[in-house]
């Protein structure tokens, strides 16, 4: 279990960034989260069970894939589709 603090801190992000992350992470069942003073975040399930495609298919994650243009991205509907 480790606190929003302790994975900024070592991850060198923002708080406010890391809201973010975590709310979509949450959403989709990837994390957990207990609150009090020994509360934080764990992974909803063991690491190799989840895929890539888990973690990009997230609507609205909040990252940019810098190798992939947004418009071949779209053209080869890698995205999520409902």
């Amino acid at each position: 279990m480790l606190s929003q603090k302790a994975i900024a801190k070592q991850k060198d992000i923002s708080n406010k960034y890391l809201d973010q992350l975590t709310a979509t992470l949450k959403m989709a069942d990837l994390i957990r989260s207990m609150r009090g003073p020994r509360g934080g975040y764990i992974l909803a399930k063991s690491p190799s069970e989840i895929l890539i495609k888990d973690i990009f298919w997230i609507p609205q994650f909040p990252i940019t894939m810098p190798i992939l243009s947004r418009r071949w991205y779209y053209s080869k509907k890698l995205y999520y589709q409902y």
